[in-house]
């Protein structure tokens, strides 16, 4: 993968008034201020609303300078859609654009897709040369213009347009996007499906501190069953409803975090935690569990983010307190593991 450029980020909802804006802008010189104005509204709201774990945007204090919005497909699993790509014009030529694309395309194959799909208009010259440059091929259309293969009528009556394809290697090795530093050699990296193999030989290694408390530490049992697991929690962070992260040392996996659940709709969610007994006592719990936090609260704008855990375990109980939750109550025979229904004490942080 390419080196991230400088402001790589998540989309965020809030972005979508800039976004709208910067097309405008971005457009203006090419297209009447009306045509301008027609072309924003391929970026309605929605899209960033259901599609802002996929989209990515580069900014910085004077704001945006490029973005993609994109998403994995519902319907098919094995395809990622590049759905609009926009970069400033007095950016042009740095590579912004193909680093958009190649964290994209990393992250599909990370989350299992084979292929990667997009579009653009017959006319649109440099984009044709960009998307063969970055490895994809122009599909058969109906007909040809100028021996370009077309799909007339594409997105309406008059709206021709050309289609692309890029397969993609699943599980491509290589160092995870956006890995965030905690200090003293440690660092939270996104947990994907092709660290499937790492991660089972990692619940083996610790299956034994991991099941009294853990569910899945008796359901992953080999590769298959851990790429499973990985599987849905790409799914989840596509869908906006969860994400799951690595704790490493020295590049070595010694625990993890996650967001167990994730309703931005509703401002709540709940975050959990687990270390090897090796590893206990850095205090990574606690930094790893506030970037977390602070995430969730500052940038997403959540209103209560929730810990739970078995009253019994003293550990959780103790690194809770200290991260600075207040304790709320238990409930009693709430969770299960491995058929046993145990009481669940739930702590909570509020904004505000």
């Amino acid at each position: 993968m390419s080196e991230a450029p400088p402001g790589l980020r998540r989309a965020r909802v809030t972005d979508h008034p800039a976004l709208v804006e910067c097309v405008r802008r971005w457009w203006g010189d090419s297209r009447t201020p009306q045509e301008a104005r027609e072309l924003s509204l391929l970026l309605p709201r929605l899209f960033l609303e259901c599609f802002s774990g996929t989209s990515l945007v580069v900014a910085d204090d004077t704001g945006v300078q490029a973005f993609l919005v994109g998403f994995h497909s519902a319907d098919d699993p094995d395809e990622a859609y590049v759905h609009f790509v926009g970069v400033d014009p007095r950016l042009r030529g740095r590579g912004l654009a193909r680093a958009l694309y190649t964290t994209f395309c990393a992250e599909a194959a990370a989350a299992g897709r084979r292929v990667v799909r997009a579009i653009t208009s017959p006319g649109n010259a440099g984009s044709i040369a960009f998307h063969r440059a970055m490895g994809f091929t122009v599909e058969q259309g109906d007909q040809d213009l100028d021996g370009l293969p077309v799909h007339r009528d594409h997105d309406g009556p008059g709206q021709d347009r050309v289609t692309f394809r890029k397969h993609l290697t699943p599980g491509a090795a290589g160092r995870p996007f956006l890995a965030h530093p905690l200090g003293g050699g440690a660092e939270l990296r996104p947990l994907e499906p092709w660290q499937a193999a790492e991660f089972a030989a990692y619940v083996e290694r610790t299956r034994g501190s991991l099941q009294p408390w853990i569910p899945w530490a008796y359901t992953i049992t080999d590769e298959a069953s851990a790429r499973a697991f990985l599987r849905q929690y790409a799914e989840r962070q596509a869908a906006d409803t969860g994400r799951i992260y690595g704790l490493y040392v020295g590049g070595a996996m010694r625990g993890g975090v996650l967001y167990r659940a994730f309703d931005a709709a509703q401002g709540v969610c709940e975050i959990g935690v687990w270390l090897s007994p090796e590893a206990r006592g850095q205090g990574l719990i606690t930094r790893a569990s506030r970037v977390l936090i602070d995430w969730a609260l500052r940038e997403r704008g959540m209103v209560r983010v929730e810990w739970r855990c078995d009253p019994r375990n003293e550990a959780s109980v103790a690194a809770a307190r200290r991260i600075g939750f207040t304790c709320e109550g238990t409930l009693r025979k709430s969770f299960q593991v491995n058929g046993e229904h145990r009481d669940v004490q739930v702590w909570a942080i509020t904004a505000g």
